[in-house]
């Protein structure tokens, strides 16, 4: 197409810059807000991390953040350990691909082709 005298000029950001920015919007999540999952807490150990939290508080948020059976949570460190020496906090991640459909078969608006 062009020979190479006549390559445009590269003004502004590269190719690659440019594709790394759509991927980014592609899969941008829609709510940057954190949610902490409070009921566990982890500490650093040798052995690990060891994540604990009382059984019932646990269930009760499992329920109140699961979608379709689900619950994805990241497990963070923290910039200093807190005042009970706790070095790791949990957020539940809420980013849902808009084109993902679902293995167990749930209906979820807009995943499934219509004809």
């Amino acid at each position: 197409m062009f020979s190479n005298y006549e390559k445009p000029l590269n003004l502004g950001i590269g190719y690659k810059e440019r594709e790394k920015a759509k991927r980014f919007k592609k899969h941008k999540k829609k709510n940057m807000d954190k949610t902490y999952f409070n009921s566990l807490k982890g500490k650093k150990t040798k052995f690990g991390i060891r994540i604990f939290g009382k059984v019932d508080d646990v269930i009760q948020e499992i329920l109140k953040h699961e979608k379709h059976g689900w619950i994805n949570l990241e497990i963070k460190e923290r910039r200093e350990p807190d005042k009970n020496n706790c070095t790791h906090y949990l957020t539940v991640d809420e980013f849902v691909k808009e084109d993902f459909k679902f293995r167990t078969g749930a209906f979820v608006p807009g995943t499934l082709d219509e004809k």
